[in-house]
């Protein structure tokens, strides 16, 4: 007896009088089949071997560019800071741990440039950060992060207050209560818990700010961070002026550390102080 061949099937619903031109193009043998509702016809079509080939194909491509978009934002292996190239006169610093906690410091002038590169590194399902802090209540900083807060869940955020509330510093307060943020200021000794084995310490500036006399500006008060992490230890020094940097030099903190990350902010990375930390 003669083995019937092997039969790829696909079923199409038509109604009397209608043609699937996108099947008939498949140019397959097709077999009718009666149903019992009444004016209702199934189809099956035999799917020529190329077409399953070309197919499958197209599938594979598919699957490809999926996993190209979702590859990047996958857990990384190790600690990872990410510096974001969000246009002049600004700063944003991604932290991704191990264990998958994700820290932004500052987001920068402009919140779309922000949320670009935020797609380009996260997963694409990831909508949450676990905290966001902002060094400085500057447009620089805080325009970005502002932003966040109406696209991603924000678990905690933090700064380091100011001696006098500015225009962007209550935006950023108002941004944090519309999206449901909890808020908490953070001095020096302080330390923020980023899991079991890594932390953020704040540094600089002390537990009462600067004030604006004898050489302190309002980049006195620029929150200074350590960040600690397996393997890995950096400064954050952000756009903190010479007066803070010659202050923590003098505090007795534990400064050693492998990279130290300067804000291009301004001209103060050419200040003969900055200058110093950097080398």
């Amino acid at each position: 007896m003669k083995q019937r061949p092997q039969r790829h099937l696909l079923m199409s619903r038509q109604m009397p009088g209608t043609q699937n031109a996108l099947i008939d193009g498949f140019r397959g043998r097709r077999q009718r089949c009666k149903q019992s509702a009444p004016g209702v016809d199934w189809e099956i079509y035999s799917i020529p071997r190329v077409w399953r080939v070309a197919l499958a194909g197209t599938c594979l491509l598919v699957l490809a560019g999926a996993w190209g978009a979702v590859a990047p934002g996958l857990a990384v292996s190790s600690a990872r800071l990410e510096f974001f190239d969000v246009g002049a006169g600004g700063q944003a610093t991604l932290v991704r741990l191990v264990d998958g906690t994700t820290v932004m410091i500052d987001g920068g002038p402009d919140g779309p440039s922000l949320e670009t590169a935020l797609a380009a590194r996260l997963p694409v399902w990831q909508r949450s950060l676990d905290l966001v802090v902002l060094s400085a209540a500057q447009p620089g900083n805080a325009t970005g992060v502002q932003d966040l807060t109406d696209h991603f869940t924000i678990a905690h955020a933090a700064d380091a207050g100011v001696l006098h509330p500015t225009q962007v510093y209550v935006a950023w307060l108002d941004a944090l209560a519309r999206g449901g943020v909890p808020h908490a200021l953070v001095r020096r000794d302080d330390v923020i818990h980023l899991g079991t084995a890594s932390s953020l310490t704040a540094l600089s500036p002390p537990g009462l700010l600067y004030p604006a006399r004898g050489g302190a500006t309002t980049e006195s008060d620029d929150l200074v961070l350590r960040l600690d992490t397996p393997g890995l230890r950096v400064l954050l020094l952000g756009a903190a002026d010479a007066y803070a940097l010659d202050a923590l030099a003098f505090s007795g903190e534990r400064l050693d550390a492998g990279p130290i990350a300067l804000s291009a902010r301004r001209s103060e990375q050419r200040s003969p102080a900055r200058a110093t930390w950097a080398q």
